[in-house]
């Protein structure tokens, strides 16, 4: 539940909030942003086949499980900040405007990789429960984050910049600092 609340209604409650225009260039970078924490998650996975086949040795394998997490997802987060602004531009004029936005998820996503990591150790060890509330309560933050941020004031047509989402990806950031310590 929780992936899919971060993955569908973040997006949905920022639109709704801040407008279409705003809405949708805060969207991509979302998807961005979700798709790296969804092929995290998936990349953990491996682990359990690890654990099932190896018991012993635990701690040596969500050690390395957590060593290739990094070795594999730091780059790629590091060159999504670095062609933010070029990405979001392919999609259309407006959408480069949520550069920074998109930049400030993705240190978020820095932090992230330690909560995807412990979310796969848990799935390992069965930990259902441990899985669900670290999933459930990182999720209620971001859903807080994105129903609470104040909006300014809109424009002269009636349209939010893309400016406004910034608050979002910085509670976004602060909320995987804290749940990731």
């Amino acid at each position: 539940w929780g992936t899919v609340l971060l993955f569908n209604q973040v997006t949905v409650i920022v639109t709704q909030r801040f407008g279409g225009a705003a809405g949708a260039a805060f969207f991509i970078a979302w998807q961005a942003v979700m798709v790296i924490d969804i092929a995290c998650q998936r990349f953990m996975q491996s682990l359990s086949a690890q654990l099932a086949r190896d018991p012993e040795n635990l701690a040596e394998h969500i050690r390395a499980s957590r060593r290739r997490l990094y070795v594999f997802f730091l780059p790629m987060i590091v060159i999504g900040i670095a062609l933010a602004g070029f990405g979001l531009s392919l999609f259309g004029p407006g959408y480069a405007d949520a550069a920074d936005v998109l930049r400030v998820l993705l240190l978020g996503m820095v932090a992230r990789l330690i909560i995807s990591h412990e979310l796969g150790v848990r799935q390992a060890l069965h930990d259902g429960f441990g899985f669900a509330r670290l999933q459930l309560i990182s999720t209620a933050f971001v859903i807080a984050v994105a129903l609470f941020t104040p909006i300014g004031a809109a424009g002269p047509d009636g349209a939010h910049p893309v400016d406004q989402l910034l608050p979002i990806a910085i509670g976004a950031l602060g909320e995987s600092i804290v749940v990731a310590d």
